[in-house]
């Protein structure tokens, strides 16, 4: 998305990744003068309303400008500790109906090792994620 400063850019985003408030759950007049969603966003056609089902983080989600990591965390443990506090660490909340198959999924990390691999991070899942003040893995992978 590409615009001048001020023009809306990160407010857009927001909404879609349905990080702005809706109008009608606003209780303070102050608030309305905030970004908010007035309107409706569909996602291939569908509402919330109309799939209650449909978890938003599954189909969208907002990447801030700047980097919020624990920079002590490997890049492992980052992706380990975002599967825990996404789904309570098992794959039973993501979709899998035989608890078998979600505990061996859960032994085997399985989500984790899926996406450091799609990322192409296995050569680095050892390594801190770092910082400004901790060496880690570099700015791209971060």
């Amino acid at each position: 998305v590409l615009g001048p400063p001020g023009c809306g850019k990160t407010t857009l985003l927001k909404a879609i990744a349905a990080r702005l408030p809706h109008k009608d759950g606003m209780l303070d007049k102050d608030d309305v003068d905030k970004p908010h969603i007035t309107g409706t966003i569909k996602f291939n056609g569908l509402t919330k309303e109309d799939d209650p089902n449909l978890v938003l983080p599954s189909v969208v989600s907002y990447v801030g400008q700047h980097d919020m990591h624990a920079p002590l965390l490997t890049v492992e443990e980052t992706f380990g500790f975002a599967f825990e506090c996404c789904t309570g660490g098992s794959h039973l909340r993501t979709g899998t109906q035989n608890s078998d198959e979600a505990s061996s999924l859960n032994a085997a990390h399985f989500t984790e090792n899926l996406t450091i691999d799609g990322l192409d991070l296995a050569h680095v899942r050892g390594t801190f994620v770092g910082n400004d003040n901790v060496r880690g893995v570099s700015g791209g992978q971060r």
